[in-house]
């Protein structure tokens, strides 16, 4: 494939000119603006090359200098991968780990394939949620859509388990009023197991996620049961958020609200990968039936490659 750049004025139907001139399979991997001039890096196959401009004229240009020397180094699609991943909240560990996972990519396709290779080594498969357990402390944040979510865990864990479960709100001011949910007036003495219940019944406790510097969980709980830490929070927090999230204690399991087939968050992404947490479980953003579903390496690997797809593709709009 040949890198070209070509050198015009802003005009509409640009797009569809490069098209015809290059082949439907050209790429435009970069775009920049100087004063009333616009050039274009285009990756094509095509012998064709009118009004490409020369590199040394472009070379007059201070601003593409550096730009083209560096093209010249280095391999077309890392170097346009790599100015990818300045442009999104990612550190220095994560970058560096999906760039020494590539070797030197002929063509897009070969990069994402090479990428995703790289996604389903480093990434940790999904691991189910522990429904052997009879205790579940579920810590959750006010503006999580608890209500339902809650109530489906519940179900899940009697309809898969063939144990009622009960959950138990234990915090003054979050998840008040919700049906199905009971709220105890004194923490301190919650117990709800008896030796004839405790093998017939599994408790679901809810947690404020802002109270666990201050609520000593197994002290409040009275039971040396079998217990199951699930955090429940938003999939499109920042990456600090969660990084001080899984500080906080050691999860048996992370369940992600606001899962959206069409808006993938790569923050989540990288806290998956660089901290191998526990998970399973998401619930899709404004689903009116707020249905669980099963979260797959594939969800991540393909909301990555598309979003270095539009990367790779100049937006029209």
């Amino acid at each position: 494939m040949k890198i070209e750049i070509l050198k015009t004025k802003p005009k509409l139907n640009l797009f569809k000119d490069i098209q015809n001139r290059f082949g439907e399979t050209a790429i435009i991997l970069n775009r920049i603006q100087e004063k009333d001039q616009e050039y274009y890096f285009i990756c094509h196959d095509a012998n064709d090359s009118k009004s490409i401009i020369s590199r040394k004229s472009v070379n007059k240009e201070n601003k593409l200098e550096n730009k083209i020397s560096q093209i010249d180094s280095e391999n077309i699609f890392l170097f346009y991968l790599k100015s990818f991943l300045d442009t999104q909240p990612l550190n220095s560990a994560f970058k560096n780990l999906i760039l020494k996972s590539l070797a030197e990519p002929s063509s897009l396709d070969d990069l994402l394939l090479q990428i995703k290779v790289a996604i389903e080594y480093n990434l940790n498969a999904p691991k189910e949620l522990n429904l052997n357990a009879s205790v579940f402390y579920i810590y959750s944040e006010r503006n999580t859509n608890v209500t339902n979510i809650i109530s489906q865990i519940r179900n899940r864990i009697s309809s898969e388990t063939n144990k009622n479960a009960f959950a138990y709100h234990l915090t003054n001011d979050f998840l008040s009023d919700i049906p199905g949910i009971h709220n105890p007036s004194n923490l301190k003495s919650t117990n709800i197991y008896s030796q004839q219940n405790f093998n017939l019944n599994k408790a679901v406790y809810i947690f404020n996620i802002n109270d666990m510097d201050s609520l000593d969980v197994n002290n409040v709980i009275q039971t040396k049961a079998n217990k199951c830490h699930i955090a429940l929070c938003d999939s499109l927090s920042s990456f600090s958020y969660y990084d001080h999230l899984n500080s906080l204690t050691k999860w048996d399991n992370y369940i992600f609200t606001n899962i959206s087939p069409t808006f993938f968050t790569i923050e989540l992404l990288q806290f998956l990968i660089l901290s191998k947490p526990p998970f399973s479980i998401g619930s899709l953003y404004d689903d009116s039936s707020n249905n669980l579903i099963c979260l797959s390496k594939e969800y991540f690997i393909q909301g990555f490659i598309q979003l270095i797809r539009k990367h790779f593709s100049y937006k029209k709009n």
